[in-house]
């Protein structure tokens, strides 16, 4: 693949995703609105409650092979050979299948503790058992999107996601409208089956030769898959026991108001980096896969996607940090005010962050299962501590000063860890690039801490102005810009 090429497959990936995840979120918007005034906050309770106990079987049922299955399709679908890759995909099918009934069983066993523990009582024990099909539901469509994902259907993934949203709404809306909260648990069945037909749909289009294998050989030739996919679940364990005493310890410290605060910067950092990531999970992460026992290779795509991320991200980071008192006002109202200065923190920890993902993805891709659970887990450790340090100090603002000093110190980890894992350093242009928008970041966080407000819009714009140009520059020296518009206007 040409230099272009690999830009404007990047740049492409990033365009499709974004888009439907947009699409997807304003539906999410809108059926929120609906059921909430359907349901009211005590139905709504209920499904955040059965969506809560499920999540967490899920999280230990999965094995997280959804995700550590991706690097092994990609890896088969990189060779080109149909027997490998059929291996690998009735490899897959077992276990998500295994995994499938093994969280089903798991519910059904649990049904009247989980019940008891969540709703104080066992009136909805007959709710969670019959919601523990959905597991095995959710584990099926789930591998199938691995597929996808692994073949790099970008488009196909794109509908799916669109068209599931889309099916959750049609089925959810009427049996809420009709049968009020005793629509809850059936609505959550359908919209299981309706995700699994949706990724079918979609998936079932993929030619793979059907490969006949053991079950000896589906434990044998599964391992790796397994044991990537157990560093993920404990990985993901660790983040979330440390994000949880992070509430803990804000509610504990300046109560539920101050938890509030940081949980709507939290929400707003995460809506629109959530773009970026599901792009790389989409487009970048399978082309790793395909390719991550060459060295020489891995960087050069680390390189051109670190450089994309920087220069589509940057100017948006910046126009963020001019203009979070509008955003605040739009999603939230005037009580969330306190929340403006943790998020203007949180932005230019997000711009070291949007450097760092590629290279988790990397030692992802290479299956180091330990150093990936280091790796995620380290940025948690020093955020939890410098905030346990600093907030008799700073206060409320401690939440967003931790959040960059942490990416402080991880990038240089970080960047130790690519180059012992695969040699990587960045591109002198990238180098060029990173100090020229940190810099630019800086100046729009000073001005909007600093500057009177209005009087900072002003320079702000200027500044995100100056941010678009060096991208559009930037992007004009990879790819044919004015060609890639004009296919896009038609």
């Amino acid at each position: 693949m040409s230099k272009e090429s690999s830009h404007k497959q990047i740049l492409k990936a990033t365009g499709i995703i974004g888009g439907s995840q947009v699409i997807s979120v304003l539906i999410g918007i809108v059926r929120t609105k609906i059921v909430a005034v359907l349901l009211g906050p005590a139905g709504v309770g209920i499904i955040g409650v059965y969506q809560s106990m499920l999540d967490i079987v899920r999280t230990v049922s999965s094995l997280g092979i959804q995700y550590s299955a991706i690097r092994d399709v990609a890896e088969a679908y990189g060779t080109g050979d149909d027997e490998r890759i059929g291996r690998t995909f009735a490899v897959l099918h077992r276990w998500v299948l295994i995994t499938g009934f093994l969280g089903m069983g798991a519910t059904l066993a649990l049904a009247v503790p989980l019940s008891r523990q969540a709703f104080g009582d066992d009136k909805h024990v007959t709710g969670m058992a019959i919601l523990s099909v959905t597991l095995l539901l959710s584990s099926i469509s789930g591998g199938q999107n691995a597929v996808m994902n692994g073949f790099r259907q970008i488009g196909s993934m794109s509908k799916a996601s669109i068209f599931g949203v889309l099916t959750g709404f049609c089925i959810s809306v009427p049996l809420y409208f009709l049968y009020g909260t005793d629509g809850i648990v059936p609505a959550m069945v359908l919209n299981a089956v309706g995700a699994l037909v949706v990724s079918w749909w979609f998936s079932h289009k993929i030619k793979i030769r059907k490969v006949v294998i053991s079950w000896k050989e589906t434990f044998s030739e599964g391992y790796g898959m397994i044991r990537l996919g157990l560093f993920g679940v404990f990985s993901g364990f660790i983040t979330t026991a440390i994000m949880y005493y992070v509430r803990v310890f804000i509610i504990q410290k300046s109560g539920m108001e101050a938890a509030g605060q940081f949980q709507s910067a939290w929400s707003i950092s995460s809506v629109y980096l959530g773009m970026v990531l599901n792009a790389m999970w989409a487009d970048f992460f399978p082309r790793l896969s395909e390719v991550n026992k060459d060295n020489e290779v891995v960087n050069r795509l680390l390189n051109e996607q670190t450089e994309v991320v920087l220069l589509m991200a940057s100017p948006l980071i910046i126009g963020m940090i001019t203009y979070m008192p509008v955003l605040i006002a739009l999603f939230y109202t005037h009580k969330f005010t306190s929340s403006i200065q943790i998020l203007q923190w949180q932005l230019m920890g997000d711009f070291l962050r949007i450097l760092i993902w590629p290279i988790s993805f990397v030692i992802l891709a290479k299956a180091k299962g330990v150093l990936y659970v280091i790796s995620e887990s380290l940025w948690y450790i020093l955020y939890y501590a410098l905030l346990y340090f600093s907030w008799d100090h700073i206060g409320l603002q401690s939440l967003g000063m931790s959040f960059f000093l942490a990416y402080v110190m991880l990038i240089s980890i970080m960047l130790v860890i690519a180059h012992s894992v695969s040699g990587y350093r960045w591109s002198r242009r990238n180098l060029i690039y990173v100090l020229s928008y940190f810099s630019l970041v800086v100046l729009a966080f000073l001005n909007a801490r600093y500057v009177p407000q209005l009087m900072s819009y002003g320079t702000g714009a200027v500044l995100v102005m100056l941010s678009a140009v060096l991208s559009y520059y930037g992007l004009k020296q990879v790819i044919d810009i004015k060609a890639l518009f004009r296919k896009f206007i038609r």
